[in-house]
């Protein structure tokens, strides 16, 4: 048995697929499953468990003659759009499906001209499922990334010394893919002051090289200085680092999906996005931080300025109620 997966992006997505992998595997123990993506996010499905080849992603005709003479039993496309369309007519498979992606049901979520929500997008990429004529009803799963290191060798690597033993290590995320998910960076600096006070928590800064100069601004308005480890590093490392700290606090983007897959304590922030769209964190010891307001959402992945100019949102997200839900996780 031969299944092909494929999911080309982003960080939160693929996260998302990874108990479609594993349920294949309960049904199909000796099943070699590759999964295609891209080159950058190789490092993410290698904390997958069950996936026997990862397959980097170039373009279509380039990927397409690469995988030419490959029989698959089963191809299954979790991306859903156009281009995985056209790359799934290229390939050679006895069954080819595609989740149910309602797309159309998430405008109408956005344009508020329904009041049904989505769980999870999980629950979509299992659909595939009933198209496979495989039954997966009374099954719950959540993401879940296998950390093979041995945590002594992460926390040398993190260079933890003996007086930061005792302190809770919060990682904070401040950057996502567009402005309107990305809570203040001013917000974020007082959060930090108001609970580095007791020298309980000690706060480090993570992101990429496109978060760094968010990182910058809140290391520079900060008193008590957080550590910036933003851009330090690479994806395999930063999902190990992740796996250390105490409580993970992000905006609504990939990382935010990384924490719940590895079953961190997490506070996520959801601005002109809304959890109803499918997006929330699938973790039990997830704190989700939001405004009750009626112009959310206001879109579907977040755009680069509030179409009311208020972006109250997320400015209505006070420093004491981040600082509130991260005290709550060590409450007696």
């Amino acid at each position: 048995m031969k299944i092909l997966i494929i999911r080309l992006s982003s960080i939160g997505d693929i996260v998302l697929t990874e108990p479609v992998v594993r349920c294949l595997k309960e049904f199909y123990p000796d099943a070699e499953i590759e999964y295609l993506t891209k080159e950058q996010y190789k490092p993410l499905i290698e904390f997958f468990q069950g996936v026997s080849k990862i397959i980097p992603y170039t373009n279509n005709n380039q990927t397409a003659n690469l995988l030419k003479d490959k029989q698959y039993d089963i191809l299954i496309d979790l991306h859903g759009k156009y281009k995985t369309w056209c790359l799934k007519n290229k390939l050679q498979a006895k069954v080819k499906v595609t989740y149910n992606k309602q797309h159309l049901q998430r405008r109408l979520i956005v344009k508020k001209l329904t009041k049904k929500s989505i769980d999870s997008t999980l629950q979509l990429y299992m659909s595939i499922f009933s198209k496979l004529k495989l039954d997966v009803s009374g099954k719950e799963y959540q993401p879940s990334l296998t950390i093979n290191t041995d945590r002594k060798d992460i926390r040398v690597k993190m260079k933890i010394g003996d007086d930061e033993e005792q302190k809770k290590m919060v990682g904070i995320f401040p950057g996502a893919l567009h402005q309107t998910k990305r809570y203040p960076i001013k917000q974020f600096a007082e959060f930090i002051d108001l609970c580095a006070q007791g020298n309980k928590f000690r706060f480090v800064l993570l992101g990429s090289e496109k978060d760094s100069p968010l990182a910058r601004e809140i290391e520079d308005l900060c008193q008590v200085k957080p550590l910036n480890w933003c851009r330090k590093f690479e994806l395999k490392q930063l999902i190990e680092f992740i796996s250390m700290f105490d409580v993970i606090i992000t905006n609504d983007s990939g990382p935010m999906h990384m924490a719940a897959a590895l079953n961190k304590k997490q506070i996520a922030i959801f601005g002109a996005t809304h959890p109803k769209l499918g997006f929330r964190p699938l973790n039990d010891k997830a704190k989700i931080i939001q405004i009750d307001l009626s112009c959310r959402p206001c879109s579907l992945h977040g755009g680069s300025t509030c179409p009311r100019i208020h972006f109250k949102c997320m400015k209505n997200i006070t420093p004491d109620m981040l600082k509130k839900a991260l005290f709550s996780f060590y409450s007696s």
